[in-house]
């Protein structure tokens, strides 16, 4: 007996393929986006509401859940909520239902960024409210590692057990706590402006691009400069560094084209470690393009 299978459809006009896509592509006959989500062709839609649901699992969120609020949601509007507005809805929710928890806090505001970044909306008052989420679980588990009686307590318990009463053992054990709280108090100082800075996604780097396609500089480098600096958002300030000091070529202004590409270069080598650290990498050099122009600025200011 022959089986035959059935050719692939699309997921949104249900026309027939000549065969299944193995990534995403674009429709020949609606021209809308065809996407695989575990082998299943599904529209960009659908694999928009699969990826925050798989996001969202950690919190509780089902598909029942997208579904009900996605109803709730078009009663009120008097016409089908986008997926969005329900995904809104949804985090909006486990905002409230979290709100003691400055962990989830974090969480959510990331997400609440992303959504926002992917729609080209500016991501940062969310991310600010991440990162002050972020110091405040920060400083919470630091006052649990400030109460040396809490401490020496558990790691007393921990290394000698309930019926240790020598005062040699108590000393011990409290030394080891004081080690541990000193230590601790100086990795918090030392990560304090780390804690004040906003992380930037995919999404919020993306949206970054795109204003900078735009010539909004200055809100791009805002943005930038208020995020953790990984090689990637250190690129995107080289890149409008760049972009600044050729305006100013154009102006015949060489001083800032100097101040341009140097403030980069210092800025960069401020944050070197810190990247090393993060992802063993070094930040990202200016072009050799950028570098003659630095040499060209320089010798027109020392021949005037």
């Amino acid at each position: 007996m022959q089986f035959f299978q059935s050719k692939p459809k699309c997921p949104t006009c249900n026309s027939q393929l000549k065969e299944k896509p193995k990534r995403k592509q674009k429709c020949p006959h609606c021209g809308n986006e065809i996407l695989v989500r575990s082998g299943r062709l599904v529209s960009a839609e659908e694999a928009f509401i699969i990826d925050w649901l798989a996001s969202l699992e950690f919190f509780g969120v089902t598909r029942d859940n997208f579904i009900q609020t996605r109803d709730r949601l078009t009663k009120k509007f008097g016409k089908t909520a986008s997926a969005n507005d329900t995904i809104w809805s949804i985090l909006n929710r486990l905002i409230i239902k979290h709100g003691a928890d400055n962990n989830a806090l974090q969480q959510i505001y990331e997400k609440m960024s992303s959504l926002v970044a992917s729609e080209g909306k500016d991501p940062t008052p969310y991310l600010l409210e991440a990162a002050k989420a972020r110091k405040a679980r920060n400083e919470e588990f630091q006052k649990t590692l400030s109460s040396p009686d809490e401490l020496e307590s558990k790691l007393h318990q921990i290394l000698y057990g309930d019926n240790t009463n020598s005062p040699t053992d108590k000393k011990n054990a409290h030394s080891l706590d004081s080690h541990r709280v000193t230590n601790s108090k100086n990795e918090s100082t030392n990560n304090n402006q780390e804690t004040q800075k906003v992380f930037l996604g995919q999404d919020e780097l993306a949206f970054v691009r795109k204003i900078r396609s735009e010539n909004k500089l200055d809100q791009a480098e805002e943005l930038l400069r208020r995020a953790e600096p990984s090689p990637a958002v250190l690129d995107e300030l080289r890149k409008i560094a760049s972009t600044r000091a050729r305006t100013a070529k154009k102006e015949n202004d060489w001083q800032a084209v100097i101040y341009r590409l140097d403030s980069y270069t210092t800025y960069a080598n401020q944050w070197r470690e810190y990247c090393i650290k993060l992802v063993n990498q070094e930040p990202p050099d200016h072009t050799e393009s950028d570098k003659k122009l630095l040499q060209e600025a320089k010798r027109k200011i020392l021949a005037e």
